[in-house]
């Protein structure tokens, strides 16, 4: 069953202000290394600041957005959960999400999406390319 989606005044503000703050403090490669973990496949402890990142959106919409530099040029990384063992986000709510957090259109600029395990559940989590260096 999916789960309804909510985006209220408030919530776009909010969203607003994780964009704004994600500009302003784009995440570092080396910083980004260190947080996936070690040789091991451990996650290491994570350096990012979750209340200027995060954002629950009603019903339950886990939201995480950062700007990180890759190697091949800065990317808008948004990763969403539910609150439901083994559940992820329905394709709708992605897509109002995504728009939400400023992701373009797929065909114009291609996302990479992959799942990941979050406590008993999972996250769907989109990364596309804002802009790369002229020599790529």
């Amino acid at each position: 069953m999916s789960r309804p989606l909510i985006i209220t005044d408030e919530i776009r503000e909010r969203i607003a202000a994780i964009r704004i703050w994600a500009e302003q403090n784009i995440e570092p490669l080396s910083s980004l290394v260190r947080r996936m973990g070690d040789a091991d496949g451990r996650r290491a402890p994570g350096s990012l600041n979750f209340d200027k990142t995060t954002i629950i959106i009603p019903m339950g919409y886990r939201c995480c957005f950062t700007i990180e530099q890759q190697a091949k040029g800065n990317c808008r990384h948004l990763s969403v959960s539910v609150p439901a063992p083994g559940m992820v986000p329905n394709e709708h709510a992605m897509a109002l999400i995504l728009h939400e957090f400023g992701f373009e259109g797929e065909e114009v600029n291609p996302w990479m999406l992959y799942t990941e395990h979050v406590g008993a559940g999972k996250a769907v989590n989109v990364i596309q390319f804002i802009d790369r260096p002229a020599a790529l």
